[in-house]
């Protein structure tokens, strides 16, 4: 077994040119590095933006820069967040939307989203893999991790896995899946080409989400199998393109990780890395006051927060593709739920979230003193985080962990809480996202050290 790599994604900071991007690793990773031992490994699973990249390729001196400041940080790149641009959306407004993903009419595709400070909701999804514009970028930002990445070191780039289903019918036809695996194989023969030229390996890592292309378990497999691993290209698409299992998305799903790894062993598709997070859960939403009126303060109008809610069978009965229209239901419909789970990254070491919510100081998550759980360790963490008003799935993280490595499933660890700057300085949480993410590092070193001394 290799020695298992734990990092952080730096997707929770803003900023899209290679200047912000600089800026970032000198004062927000370096802030970091402040709270952790000294000589441990700053690994970074850097978000490089198509805007930086370009700049990146256009005066190299950039890429100098953000090296040194790698440096004085202690840092080093085990791999990049491909999502080309952050801050847009739809013309209309309509973020995420508060439908269930396929409720635009015709076929037809949207307009193109149009940059607006600050928000994100269904906009960090364009350009797709339908578009040309997706493979463009993604083949920037590869060159630009290739120039990063030390000698020895596998880049894992995570991308979305096709297209965003809550555009409506043309999204989700044949015709768009075929387009996105299209690009999809075009790209893993760029990053082939890449990875001869630098000495640097590189992959694509593709991360299954609720309401995109083959978002599923099921439907992951036969996506690779049908669309990607498969004539001419596989073999080169079997070098570069791989899964990239989040944590909180598959425990939305209310999908066992442990099973998905197993599972995508069997079929031949190779897991490239984890993304260790969280979400929040609601158990009986339809009894639970104090839950729900603290679930209602995370529905913010940055983030998509999909959710999806089982019946006391265990079956999926409901799926929206943002929060809001699950905090419209009636209450002699919630009470048909045993548990709703939401797509919103809450801190791993958090067993449970309080009421306090959306005030002055940002979300607010339990504390002691509120008498809802405070941030155990894992081995205090509360183990029926169903009687805390509002929990998370951070319960779920160690067994999934557990499987990654004595299967052999994946060496790539990446802690991704990109919520933290509306977090910090809540109860519960920390005062600030650098002691934050470097809590979470602890944490998640924790889960990892049993496994790695078995």
């Amino acid at each position: 077994m290799k020695e298992p790599i734990l990092g952080y994604a730096t997707n929770c900071y803003a900023g899209e040119s290679a200047a912000e991007l600089v800026a970032a690793v000198r004062t927000e990773v370096a802030a970091v590095r402040k709270h952790l031992p000294a000589g441990e490994p700053l690994n970074l699973s850097l978000r490089i933006s198509a805007q930086a990249a370009r700049e990146f390729g256009a005066a190299p001196h950039l890429l100098e820069e953000l090296r040194a400041a790698l440096g004085a940080a202690g840092a080093r790149i085990v791999g990049a967040n491909a999502f080309p641009i952050s801050a847009p959306r739809r013309p209309d407004g309509g973020g995420g939307g508060r439908g269930t993903g396929g409720g635009q009419e015709g076929h037809s595709r949207p307009p193109p989203p149009v940059p607006r400070p600050l928000v994100y909701k269904d906009g960090i999804y364009s350009p797709d893999w339908t578009s040309p514009q997706r493979l463009v970028a993604t083949g920037q930002i590869a060159r630009a991790a290739a120039a990063l990445v030390p000698e020895g070191v596998r880049a894992v780039l995570t991308t979305l896995t096709g297209t965003y289903r809550g555009w409506g019918c043309a999204s989700c036809s044949d015709e768009a899946e075929a387009d996105c695996a299209r690009n999809l194989l075009a790209c893993a023969g760029e990053l082939e080409a890449v990875s001869r030229e630098t000495g640097r390996e590189l992959v694509l890592a593709l991360e299954p989400e609720p309401f995109t292309t083959a978002d599923s378990l099921d439907g992951t497999i036969r996506y690779f199998k049908e669309r990607l691993f498969r004539g001419p290209k596989e073999d080169v698409a079997r070098r570069r393109l791989a899964v990239n299992l989040d944590l909180c998305h598959a425990a939305v799903m209310f999908e066992d990780a442990a099973e998905n790894l197993r599972a995508y062993a069997r079929e031949g598709i190779p897991v490239a890395g984890l993304h260790v997070s969280a979400a929040l859960r609601l158990s009986e939403p339809g009894a639970n006051s104090d839950g729900l009126a603290a679930l209602k303060s995370f529905d913010e109008p940055v983030y998509l927060h999909q959710a999806c809610a089982v019946d006391r069978s265990g079956r999926v009965v409901f799926s929206s593709a943002d929060l809001g229209e699950f905090l419209a239901l009636p209450g002699e419909r919630l009470r048909t739920f045993a548990e709703v789970r939401v797509h919103f990254h809450a801190p791993i070491f958090s067993a449970g979230l309080g009421e306090s919510g959306l005030g002055a100081g940002g979300l607010g998550l339990g504390s002691e003193k509120g008498g809802a759980a405070s941030c155990p360790s894992p081995e205090t963490q509360d183990p029926r985080p169903e009687t805390l008003p509002l929990g998370t799935t951070s319960d779920l993280i160690a067994p999934a962990i557990r499987e990654a490595l004595s299967g052999g499933h994946t060496d790539l660890f990446v802690v991704e809480t990109y919520t933290w700057k509306l977090l910090e300085g809540t109860p519960g949480a920390a005062a600030t996202t650098a002691e934050g993410i470097a809590r979470e590092l602890r944490v998640a070193r924790q889960w990892l050290d049993p496994v790695r001394g078995a």
